[in-house]
């Protein structure tokens, strides 16, 4: 999707609207995708580094990625759920100013998700034209709504920037790569003619993240992704992901995400 300020590539995680699991209530919480809760009935009260935040019926809360916080739903609690992976095709972060806000639920954004929800509700013939059509334009419009509503709460996109061409080449290669940090240094340092302490200068002043960060992000974003599939075992997530070793895989999951990759599976 081409935004004005670059190329944004969206992924949807889930879409949901309905009672709130137990498992939506959580502590040290770290999410890898961009969530909207419309809240139907009850309250949430989200506390943060930056302070504390309470919403009852009617209201939008907006979450940002990586926001480490603690969440809790009141008994009964109802919500609909947008939940979003976004990347910038440069590498570059979607936004540069994104705090996590509560405001009155616009009405296009509240149709918009309650249509996209009872659309991947229903069962349709899989695989058809018509039920592709429909879901990836419920998806669209839904989208819309989000990303008109961040702009106009103040969430600020990150403008578009002309990479450093040696950060394309060792982007290309962290892609590759393809595993959690550690980084390959070596072939960094040799495809871009930089040191190690150069790369990660060059890193936080165009991306302001480390190549470790970068690594981890992409990890957990397939990791997300995978897990998204609900035949899929977990053992087999860790595989594709590049761990030998599942254990590992959930420890690293939960220290990076705030939750273990089943409760991700139920998550809000």
């Amino acid at each position: 999707m081409e935004t004005g300020f670059g190329v944004v590539e969206f992924g949807l995680d889930r879409c949901y609207d309905g009672p709130v699991p137990t498992s939506g209530n959580q502590r040290r919480h770290r999410d890898p995708v961009w969530c909207a809760w419309i809240i139907r009935g009850g309250k949430v009260l989200v506390c943060h580094a930056g302070g504390r935040l309470e919403a009852g019926p009617g209201a939008l809360m907006l979450m940002p990625h990586g926001l480490l916080r603690d969440q809790q739903f009141s008994s009964g609690a109802r919500i609909a759920s947008l939940r979003l992976r976004l990347r910038r095709s440069d590498g570059a972060p979607t936004f540069r100013y994104a705090p996590p806000l509560v405001l009155a639920a616009p009405e296009g954004l509240d149709a918009a998700i309650r249509a996209l929800a009872a659309c991947l509700a229903t069962s349709p013939v899989e695989g058809t034209m018509e039920a592709t059509a429909q879901r990836l334009a419920a998806f669209g419009a839904a989208l819309a709504q989000w990303w008109r509503t961040c702009l106009g709460a103040g969430w600020l996109p990150t403008e578009r920037a002309a990479l450093d061409p040696r950060l394309g080449v060792v982007l290309a290669l962290l892609e590759a790569h393809g595993r959690i940090a550690p980084a390959p240094w070596g072939s960094l340092e040799s495809a871009s003619g930089l040191s190690r302490r150069q790369l990660d200068r060059l890193f936080q002043s165009q991306l302001g993240c480390s190549p470790a960060t970068w690594l981890n992000e992409r990890c957990g974003e397939r990791a997300t992704t995978l897990l998204a599939q609900p035949g899929l075992p977990i053992k087999a997530v860790a595989e594709r992901c590049g761990f030998a070793d599942t254990s590992h895989f959930v420890r690293w999951f939960r220290r990076h995400h705030g939750a273990t990759p089943g409760q991700r599976r139920l998550g809000v």
